[in-house]
Formats: C-alpha cells, sequence, structure tokens
C-alpha cells in the first residue's frame, strides 16, 4: 500500500469545518480508489458515494462497527488522509459497503511537499504555447507538484519559445530513468525561470492540469526511485 507508507511529518495542511465538506464534494463526484488502514492491517476500496455528509465506502476487507480506520486517497492537491469511524455496514451487499462518519479534518500531502526526484536518464518535455512556438527542454526534477526543465534557448528567440509567469502551457513528459519509460501529459503553468552563465535557462512548472490516474502513477514512479536512489546512496 504505497499511499499508506508516507511519513505523517508530510501531511502538513489541515482542513477543518465547511472547508472539509467542499473538498470531498469536488473530489469525491466520482468512484475513488482508496487505501485503508485499521490499526495494523491494510485494505483497499473504493469510496463509491455520499450518505448526507458521511462517506460510502465499498471493500472486500471486514470493518468493524465503531473502530477508527484511516482512508487515504489521491485528489487534485495531493494525498489526502481522513481518520473517521465506521458508523454502519450496509447488509446484504457482496463485496462489504460501509457508512465512514464525516470526518471533523482532513490532513493533506501537498504534492510539492512529496519528494522532488533529480532525474539521471535521458528525460525530456515538450512544452507548446498558445502562440504555436514548441520546443524540447531537459527534465531536471520531478515531483507530484511539478517539474523544472533545462532550456538552452538563443536569447533573441526567448520572446516566442520562453512562457510568462503564470501563462498556462500544454505539456508532453517522456521520462527514460534506469530503463523504465514513463509518459505524462496535462497541462502546467511557469511560476519561475532564471538564467545560468553557460545560456541555459532553467524554469519550475507548477501543474494545472493533471488526470487522476496520471497523478496516482507519477506518484508510485516517484517513491519507487526514491527508494533506488536512497539503496545507491
Amino acid at each position: 500500500m504505497a499511499l499508506l507508507e508516507i511519513p505523517r511529518k508530510l501531511f502538513d495542511l489541515e482542513l477543518k469545518g465547511s472547508s472539509v465538506q467542499k473538498l470531498l464534494s469536488s473530489v469525491l463526484s466520482d468512484i475513488v480508489e482508496i487505501e485503508i488502514s485499521k490499526g495494523k492491517s491494510r485494505a483497499s476500496g473504493y469510496i463509491v458515494g455520499r450518505k448526507g455528509n458521511d462517506i460510502v465506502i465499498r471493500t472486500l476487507s471486514k470493518l468493524e462497527k465503531n473502530k477508527n480506520c484511516e482512508i487515504r486517497f489521491i485528489g487534485s492537491r495531493g494525498i489526502i488522509s481522513i481518520n473517521s469511524k465506521v458508523v454502519d455496514e450496509v447488509k446484504g451487499i457482496s463485496p462489504k459497503m460501509y457508512i465512514i462518519k464525516s470526518p471533523e479534518k482532513i490532513s493533506i500531502c501537498e504534492r510539492r511537499r512529496y519528494y522532488r526526484l533529480e532525474l539521471r536518464g535521458d528525460s525530456e518535455v515538450v512544452i507548446k504555447r498558445d502562440n504555436g512556438y514548441a520546443f524540447f527542454c531537459k527534465i531536471k526534477d520531478i515531483s507530484l507538484g511539478g517539474f523544472s526543465a533545462i532550456m538552452n534557448i538563443k536569447d533573441k528567440m526567448m520572446e516566442y519559445f520562453l512562457p510568462l509567469i503564470n501563462e498556462e502551457v500544454k505539456f508532453s513528459i517522456k521520462i527514460t530513468d534506469r530503463k523504465r519509460a514513463f509518459e505524462l501529459n496535462g497541462t502546467a503553468k511557469l511560476k519561475h525561470y532564471s538564467l545560468s552563465s553557460s545560456g541555459e535557462y532553467k524554469a519550475g512548472f507548477s501543474f494545472s492540469k493533471l488526470e487522476k490516474r496520471h497523478v496516482k502513477e507519477l506518484s508510485e514512479f516517484i517513491k519507487e526511485r526514491v527508494k533506488v536512489v536512497a539503496r545507491e546512496g
């Protein structure tokens, strides 16, 4: 269970009150894959709907009424953790369905906090602007929040290629790191850039639109690579 292995200290944002329901309403409009921790055991399942403000989950694992559990899943803001109590079991349904009490607070591990991995392989990104210009860059590092790229652009062409700060662009990333290929497409905003003495631009982009499945795939890729780097270090 990859999400349940992420340290609690990385969950640096906490929502309470009306913010909880606002976030749940936005992220639970579709069926959401979850990981469940109940004491020392772990399970997988899905959030399949709401009952009032409470949460309805489906899982093959048995949960006990009035017992606490932790649910983690990936949303647009990062990895979301809910600690709450099992209110009831929906009878006569298989796989089992349970009602989880609406949480008083939600903890979030924002994407920018969840590991920044420096890439060592031949990894590149194509940036496409609305003005029709596109260019290739080398990926320097990547996280769930975004990526930084190295660009070698002649000064006189910079205004055509380099986006403005906070301009949204389309991107297509292809990562080949330690013999594994990984592709990612979406939109991102330029947040900052700098020019080195050698004439290379380093630009930092923040993801603005990324499909949930891509967020999960990227999370798993980064986590796996970070373990490899730790062993080699």
